[in-house]
C-alpha cells in the first residue's frame, strides 16, 4: 500500500488491551458495514479500547464505508483509543486492495488522522504492501485507454478514469476565507476528464425541469448544485477543521470482483456516487443550538417553493412510525425533537447563517433563478437537483441519525401521493457511538450502455 509516512502519538499502537474485532461481509456496502460495527458495540456496554476492522472477507468497499470509516477512526482517536484494519485478504481480496490504493485511501486516512497506513493495517497484512513485496502485479483499474467522440471533439483517458475519483482531503484552517477553500475545491474537480465522462453516464432524468433551470449538460449541474452545495454546507459547520470527498462512477458486478460463489452477493452499483465528510459540529445540534439559543434559523424565501415531505421515522428500537406529511413552510419551534430539526436542514430559508455572511454560489445558479441562490437553499438545491434532475437519492449521517432522501413518485404508495420527497430518519441506539462530523452521500443513477 502507499502513503507511508511518520507515525502519529494520538492512537495506542501496542495497547495492552484485547482487541475486540468486527467481520465485515462480502460485499461491504455502507449498511452493512455499519450494521456490523453496531451490533459488535452493542454486545460491549464498557469501552472498546482495541477495535480491529476485519475486511479480509471482503472483495468489494464500498467508498461511502471507507468515509465511514475514516469518521469512526478519527472519533475513537480523540477518545485516546486504537483501531486496526485487517486487509482484504489472498487472491480474492486483490481487487479490493487495489481499490483501496486507486482511491488513494492511504494517504486520504493519512491526511483526516494524521495516522499512516502502516500503522492502521495489523501487522500481519504489511506483507501486501508494495515495500515488504507484496501485491507485485500491476492494479486492475490501470492501463488502457478509452475515447469517447463528443460534440467538443475526441477525449482520452485511462480505463480506469471511469471508475475512480479519488478521495481528496482539505484542512480548513490552510486558508483564511474558508469560501476559497470551496472554490479550490471545485476548480480541482471542475476538470475535462471528468465532465465528460458524466456527460456520456448521466441522464437527466426530468429534461423539461432541466430546461427551466437554464440550457446546461448533466456536468454542469453535478458541479455547481451538488458538489460546490455539498462543500459550501461542510465548510459552514462550527469546529469543522478538515472536509474529505471521494467518489466512484462504475458497475461493479461479480467479474469485477473475484470468481467466487459468494461474489454474487456483491451489488451492481450502477450509479455515479459523491461522499461529502467533515469532522465539524452536528448539522443537527447546530439547527436545534441556534433555535435554543434564540436565533432566527429561516430566512424569507420564495412560497412555491414548498414542498411536501412524507416523513417516516424509525426509533433507536427499531420501531417505524405510519408516513407523516410534512410541509416544508412549517418552521421547527422544538429544539428537542431532534428528528425534525434533521428533517428541517432541507426546507428552503432554512440557515444559521441568517445575515448570509461569506456566502457564495455558482454563477450558474443565479443565472438560472436567483432565488435559489439565496442563503438557506443550498442543501435545498441540493436534493432537488439530484432527485429531481437526476433521478437519484440524497443520504445525510450525523451523531445519532440518518436520513434517506428519494422521489416519493418512485414509491408505491397510495400514501405518498401527496409528498414530493419521501424521508426516512433513523435514530441509532445509545450502545452505538454519535458519528463524527457529518456525511453526505448522493447518489446518480448511470445510462444503460
Amino acid at each position: 500500500m502507499n502513503g507511508l509516512v511518520a507515525p502519529v502519538t494520538a492512537v495506542m499502537v501496542g495497547s495492552t488491551h484485547t482487541p475486540v474485532e468486527v467481520s465485515f461481509p462480502v460485499a461491504a456496502t455502507i449498511k452493512a458495514a455499519e450494521r456490523c460495527v453496531d451490533d459488535v458495540l452493542a454486545r460491549h456496554f464498557e469501552c472498546i479500547h482495541s477495535l480491529v476492522l476485519d475486511f479480509s472477507e471482503s472483495t468489494f468497499i464500498e467508498i461511502a464505508t471507507l468515509q465511514y470509516i475514516t469518521a469512526l477512526v478519527a472519533s475513537r482517536q480523540r477518545q485516546n483509543f486504537e483501531t486496526r484494519l485487517r486487509l482484504p485478504a489472498g487472491e480474492k481480496g486483490f481487487r479490493a486492495r487495489a481499490m483501496l490504493r486507486r482511491w488513494g485511501y492511504p494517504a486520504a486516512l493519512k491526511e483526516a488522522t494524521g495516522l499512516r497506513f502502516e500503522s492502521f493495517v495489523v501487522e500481519s497484512d504489511l506483507g501486501y504492501f508494495h515495500g515488504k513485496g507484496g501485491d507485485q502485479n500491476d492494479t486492475p483499474y490501470a492501463g488502457g485507454q478509452v475515447t469517447y467522440y463528443l460534440n467538443s471533439g475526441p477525449i482520452s483517458f485511462t480505463i480506469e478514469a471511469h471508475r475512480f475519483f479519488e478521495c481528496v482531503t482539505w484542512h480548513i484552517k490552510k486558508y483564511d476565507d474558508p469560501k476559497r477553500l470551496v472554490i479550490d475545491a471545485y476548480d480541482d474537480w471542475n476538470v475535462a476528464p471528468v465532465m465528460a465522462v458524466l456527460n456520456r453516464q448521466l441522464r437527466l432524468e426530468n429534461p423539461t425541469l432541466s430546461a427551466k433551470a437554464g440550457a446546461g449538460l448533466p456536468d454542469i449541474y453535478v458541479a455547481s448544485r451538488v458538489f460546490y452545495e455539498a462543500m459550501i454546507n461542510a465548510v459552514r459547520h462550527p469546529s469543522a477543521t478538515v472536509i474529505q470527498t471521494s467518489s466512484h462512477l462504475g458497475s461493479f458486478k461479480a467479474s469485477d470482483t473475484s470468481s467466487d460463489p459468494d461474489t454474487r452477493k456483491v451489488p451492481s452499483a450502477k450509479f455515479f456516487t459523491m461522499v461529502f465528510w467533515d469532522d465539524g459540529k452536528s448539522m443537527v445540534s447546530t439547527l436545534s443550538d441556534a433555535l435554543t439559543n434564540g436565533q432566527q434559523i429561516r430566512r424569507p424565501y420564495p412560497r412555491e417553493f414548498d414542498v411536501n415531505f412524507a416523513l417516516t421515522r424509525e426509533s433507536a428500537e427499531g420501531e417505524k412510525s405510519d408516513i407523516v406529511i410534512v410541509n416544508s413552510k412549517a418552521t421547527p419551534v422544538d429544539p428537542t425533537d431532534e428528528g425534525y430539526m434533521f428533517l428541517s436542514t432541507l426546507f428552503p430559508g432554512t440557515t444559521c447563517n441568517f445575515e448570509g455572511q461569506g456566502h457564495s454560489v455558482r454563477k450558474e445558479l443565479l443565472d438560472a433563478d436567483p432565488r435559489l441562490g439565496e442563503p438557506g437553499m443550498g442543501l435545498f438545491v441540493l436534493i432537488s437537483t439530484a432527485i429531481d434532475m437526476f433521478g437519484g437519492s440524497v443520504a445525510f449521517r450525523t451523531n445519532r441519525y440518518f436520513m434517506n432522501v428519494t422521489s416519493a413518485s418512485r414509491k408505491k404508495s397510495a400514501k405518498l401521493h401527496d409528498a414530493k420527497y419521501a424521508v426516512k430518519i433513523k435514530r441509532y441506539p445509545e450502545t452505538t457511538p454519535p458519528f463524527l462530523g457529518n456525511m453526505v452521500t448522493v447518489r446518480l443513477p448511470l445510462e444503460e450502455r
